[in-house]
């Protein structure tokens, strides 16, 4: 009883939409809540796998933006889109280069802080360099060897 009555109010709701009626004055007419009538839309809708008709990168931009990332290792995304956009020619946005870097394998990462020497750790590394220094090092002006 409950499925026919379910299967029944689920073709209203298709027909009443193909007709042009909202998901509110669908509720409305039919008596049931919006949400409702929403979560029945999105059932019976089919699965799409992509939004967009057509991408607007092609196999062989993708290969350039992977040299342009390669030669520019430490740009920025929105620095890489306008080098992108620049030698190809189009108009692409930051967060389609994004997308386009993580499917060509990189991964975006932020440098760990380092804490700054205080001035105390900088004057105890001078004088364990100056006490120790000639007995460690040694070698000319074309390089520094280190000796054990």
């Amino acid at each position: 009883m409950f499925q026919t009555t379910h299967y029944r109010i689920m073709a209203q709701i298709q027909a009443l939409r193909q007709q042009g009626l909202t998901q509110t004055k669908i509720a409305e007419q039919l008596g049931i809540s919006q949400s409702s009538d929403c979560k029945a839309l999105k059932k019976n809708c089919s699965k799409r796998t992509n939004c967009s008709s057509v991408r607007k990168t092609s196999a062989r931009d993708n290969k350039q933006l992977k040299k342009i990332a390669v030669s520019n290792r430490f740009k920025s995304t929105s620095e890489l889109t306008d080098l992108w956009n620049k030698q190809t020619g189009a108009d692409v946005s930051r967060s389609t280069t994004y997308r386009r870097l993580r499917e060509l394998g990189f991964k975006s990462r932020v440098p760990a802080v380092k804490p700054m020497l205080n001035k105390k750790q900088m004057e105890k590394r001078l004088k364990w360099a100056k006490e120790h220094g000639e007995a460690l090092w040694s070698g000319d002006a074309s390089g520094v060897n280190y000796l054990p």
